[in-house]
């Protein structure tokens, strides 16, 4: 099964920057598919690798330091991208940052904690619009304003927010297949 080859997988990572970076991943597809590693809730662990992703955030700052003391992910790094290491670094960090927001938005739903799952994506939204990963964005206001629905709020209100969903939707229109898909999915809950 995905979690325990996924779980597995995540022992054998060495470097610690990079396996907060795999981790991320692995707990939110943990997460929103209510699946879980062997002796660890994805939901606690999420929250301790958001905390750790904040500090790498900081820490990337001095990109070279960093990446000196992180051989590890700076291998990573060079076989991802063509990218400046410096620009692939701060990408990395904030992609699985906003990876464990989402993450953590579908705990807090889970719990009924709506407050905090709005929150959660709301900011997984913002992570993915500095990024310009357009569909993320989408995903996670739409998800920040489905919840708004949950939590009761006026139907005017939640009838405003998906318009200007729509508009920001339109203005940032791709042709690509995810990017039409979600774009349907913002129209049909417009």
């Amino acid at each position: 099964a995905y979690s325990d080859r996924a779980c597995s997988l995540l022992n054998e990572i060495k470097d610690d920057a990079l396996r907060t970076i795999a981790e991320a991943y692995v707990y939110h597809r943990l997460a929103s598919s209510e699946l879980s590693c062997p002796n660890a809730d994805p939901c606690k662990e999420l929250e301790e690798i958001n905390k750790r992703l904040e500090g790498l955030r900081e820490e990337a700052s001095n990109s070279r330091k960093f990446l000196d003391s992180h051989p590890g992910l700076e291998e990573y790094l060079r076989w991802r991208s063509v990218k400046k290491l410096e620009e692939s670094l701060n990408e990395v960090i904030k992609d699985a940052h906003a990876s464990a927001l989402s993450g953590l938005g579908h705990c807090a739903l889970d719990r009924g904690e709506l407050n905090n799952a709005m929150k959660y994506y709301g900011r997984a939204a913002e992570v993915s619009r500095e990024l310009g990963h357009w569909v993320n964005y989408l995903i996670g206001r739409r998800r920040a304003i489905s919840v708004m629905v949950l939590r009761g709020e006026g139907l005017e209100k939640v009838v405003n927010e998906l318009g200007k969903l729509w508009d920001e939707t339109l203005q940032g229109m791709e042709p690509t297949a995810p990017y039409l898909e979600e774009a349907a999915f913002v129209l049909g809950g417009y």
